[in-house]
């Protein structure tokens, strides 16, 4: 053991050369568990108080961070720090414990944070891990890439910046952000090729609710845009830390980060910065019920789209706002748009089109096929995606005569969100009272909120999708 050894099996316990240091608050523990788990990029102060004091004002949130950290260093432990983030040097802190037994005995959503980056190392699959396996293609690009990254990064970034798109679109998220971290770390020319691959990796890192990642690398790229004067690439970069501030419910900064964006990428002229900050633009006004202008952006940027998949993303969620809340839009995506992606970001996009299309016009099939996509590729480690796929779950439940597992899917996703530390836009919240009219209590729900839930994320969607298929008799 080294001079420092923090052990996580049932709860938090510091040792210093192998004698035990009795920590003065639960909050002192638990913040070294997650600086712990984050030690690869630090964590955000901001978040880190939020979480440690959901109850606080922002304020005092920070000042009780602070006199933690403070009463830390006083123990001795070289806890670093800059005006905005946290973090443990690499090496200083060895951390024992993995699998369910971490911090078991501590219900709180640090303790569900840091089991998910402590996982078992027996054949086993534990919540938040990936399960969907490579293809052979995908081992085959990964092997270059890698080969790439150590010999010839620069040749390696430029592949990404070109064609990572496709890939990424197709590929389990955290296998490709692995790659574009490895390949960026390698390479240290400032491109514009590098500030793409700078934000595709932010937009991995978001996808998977690694925030504090997503938001460093956007802040990066974001004075590399500067320091090339690539108004363009600026206008991207700030479309995407807007809407990351929208996931972090920083919605006054989310909404200003977003305009600024448009303004630059509509100055541009650059077809794929406009249509990224449209699209980044609609999202935030839709999750502050915004629906209208929502629709407005998406249909700029189905129009200024050069690439398919651009196209497609626009229009599954303009469906998908259609579908949920009755609100006018251009166009909605049709059953003859499915191409039946598999696996990937694009099937859960693929889902969420389709969902929205059946809730709309009334089609259960297609709507249990969409939510099927989503909840197979969110379970499988993409958890925002898992959030909205649970909502809708509900929704479809509820549209279609099902009021009791329609509330059984609410309180799963509730659960859920509460253990990632993501709560429910006020958008998210109103489909749910929109298409959910049952309590959320009661001995038949919670009955069926044991059958649905589980710890394991892979194991919750395929027991909601076995149920979805087999009452509405879709098998």
């Amino acid at each position: 053991m080294g001079e420092w050894c923090l052990g996580l099996d049932g709860r938090v316990r510091l040792y210093r050369n192998d004698m035990q240091v009795r920590l003065r608050t639960q909050q002192q523990g638990l913040l070294l568990a997650r600086l712990a788990a984050h030690r690869d990029e630090g964590v955000c102060r901001v978040e880190t108080a939020y979480l440690l004091w959901p109850e606080a004002e922002r304020s005092n949130a920070l000042a009780y961070l602070r006199r933690a950290a403070m009463e830390l260093r006083h123990l001795g432990l070289p806890i670093e720090s800059s005006r905005d983030r946290l973090w443990l040097p690499c090496g200083e802190l060895e951390v024992q414990g993995a699998g369910e037994a971490v911090l078991d005995e501590v219900e709180h959503p640090i303790g569900h944070e840091v089991r998910s980056r402590f996982p078992a190392p027996a054949n086993r699959t534990a919540p938040h891990s990936h399960c969907i396996e490579l293809t052979d293609s995908h081992h085959t690009l990964a092997r270059i890439l890698r080969t790439l990254s150590d010999e010839h990064p620069d040749v390696a970034v430029s592949l990404l910046a070109r064609h990572g798109l496709d890939l990424v679109l197709s590929s389990p998220p955290e296998p490709m952000l692995e790659l574009v971290l490895r390949a960026l770390a390698a390479s240290e020319q400032l491109s514009k090729e590098r500030l793409t691959v700078m934000r595709m990796g932010a937009w991995l890192a978001n996808l998977l609710t690694r925030y504090s990642l997503a938001e460093r690398l956007l802040l990066q790229a974001d004075a590399g845009c500067i320091a090339i004067e690539d108004r363009g690439g600026r206008g991207s970069i700030l479309s995407l830390l807007a809407f990351v501030q929208m996931e972090r419910r920083q919605w006054e900064a989310a909404v200003q980060t977003a305009f600024l964006a448009v303004e630059l990428s509509d100055a541009s002229g650059e077809p794929s910065a406009i249509v990224n900050s449209r699209i980044n633009m609609a999202g935030i006004q839709w999750h502050l019920r915004r629906f209208e202008e929502a629709a407005e952006n998406y249909a700029i940027a189905y129009a200024a789209a050069e690439i398919d998949a651009q196209q497609r993303i626009a229009l599954a969620n303009a469906t998908l706002i259609w579908g949920l809340y009755g609100v006018k839009v251009w166009k909605t995506w049709k059953p003859c748009d499915f191409v039946g992606a598999d696996h990937g970001v694009f099937a859960a996009v693929e889902g969420m089109g389709q969902a929205g299309y059946g809730i709309g016009v009334g089609d259960v099939e297609s709507a249990v096929m969409g939510v099927t996509k989503m909840l197979r590729q969110g379970g499988y480690g993409l958890d925002r995606i898992f959030c909205v796929a649970l909502d809708l779950a509900a929704v479809t439940y509820g549209r279609f005569g099902r009021p009791h597992e329609a509330a059984a899917c609410v309180r799963v996703g509730t659960r859920y969100r509460s253990r990632i530390g993501h709560s429910r836009s006020p958008a998210e919240k109103l489909s749910i009272r929109l298409h959910v009219k049952t309590p959320f209590f009661g001995e038949e729900i919670s009955r069926l909120v044991n059958e649905l839930g589980s710890d394991d994320d892979s194991s919750c969607a395929e027991r909601i999708i076995q149920r979805l298929n087999s009452q509405f008799s879709l098998r």
